[in-house]
């Protein structure tokens, strides 16, 4: 018998117009939209399957830091409202989990189909990375409308950041081709 991620058969292989057209529908900027190069995609889904929605969130010395309130992660309105008080050091400390910055830096292609390479990490005093996928439903729907509002605040110094988890015409085949098993 065959597995089944969360109900998906065969998640669609996507293209930028589709991807683009998802974020501007759930009302993401599509400016600092990215996917990644196949490799970082592998390592990245391989070392934790939230990979397909989830967020990180990196100070401006580029380290991970996470809630001091485990539970906060628990619910979406309190990611958002965490979120949303980045700026507010107290609720923050130093996340000893995989950075994956310096990754993100050398293996990402732009959803916008831009092929200048800019330094995504640069210059702000916290960035939040969102990773979505399309075929994650209700879950990626619910953390790009904490992107959304998060960028609709328009801190000068926070950079939000959203990385496809989606399967894409970019990548090799044998990855198009690739199955989810999750136990």
């Amino acid at each position: 018998m065959r597995k089944v991620l969360l109900g998906i058969r065969k998640p669609k292989v996507e293209n930028q117009k589709s991807l683009t057209k998802y974020l501007q529908k759930n009302q993401v900027d599509t400016i600092n939209a990215y996917y990644l190069s196949d490799s970082l995609y592998l390592k990245l889904i391989t070392e934790d399957t939230k990979y397909f929605s989830k967020y990180e969130v990196y100070n401006s010395k580029l380290e991970k830091i996470a809630p001091k309130d485990t539970l906060v992660n628990q619910c979406y309105g309190n990611i958002e409202l965490i979120l949303k008080n980045i700026e507010n050091t107290e609720l923050w400390k130093k996340d000893s989990t995989i950075n994956n910055v310096c990754n993100i830096e050398k293996n990402y292609k732009a959803i916008n189909g831009s092929l200048e390479k800019e330094k995504i990490f640069s210059g702000n005093d916290n960035y939040i990375v969102f990773y979505w996928a399309k075929f994650m439903g209700k879950y990626t729907k619910s953390i790009l409308k904490i992107a959304s509002e998060i960028q609709q605040q328009k801190k000068p110094n926070l950079k939000v950041i959203t990385i496809n988890m989606d399967k894409n015409i970019e990548m090799s085949d044998s990855i198009k081709e690739l199955e989810y098993n999750f136990n």
